[in-house]
């Protein structure tokens, strides 16, 4: 999918820029992201908010890691996100762990 966010999410997104401060584009511009993701709404906002970094101030492309707890059995909705990450979000590195329990039963 080829990159495109609306006028308004581009103006919250400067927004907030200006609200983190001067010095954060810089730094955000040196550093390596790690990007939580569940799947939900918010944490998809956080990944537009760091492709927009991405293409608009050259900041490099964060790591999107996604950590199955194992609670419930959820292969197909992980195969759903990771689709959709490599597919809008190609410059990011989809990370999956899956938590072993380790403990005797």
């Amino acid at each position: 999918m080829k990159y495109k966010l609306s006028q308004e999410l581009q103006s919250h997104f400067e927004s907030l820029l200006r609200r983190m401060g001067k010095n954060s584009l810089s730094l955000l511009q040196k550093t390596k992201t790690i990007v939580s993701y569940s799947g939900g709404q918010d944490s998809t906002l956080v990944l537009f908010f760091y492709e927009y970094l991405h293409k608009e101030y050259n900041c490099p492309s964060p790591y999107v890691f996604h950590f199955n707890h194992g609670i419930r059995n959820n292969e197909e909705e992980e195969t759903k996100m990771e689709t959709f990450i490599q597919t809008r979000f190609s410059d990011f590195l989809f990370v999956k762990k899956k938590f072993l329990n380790l403990l005797p039963s």
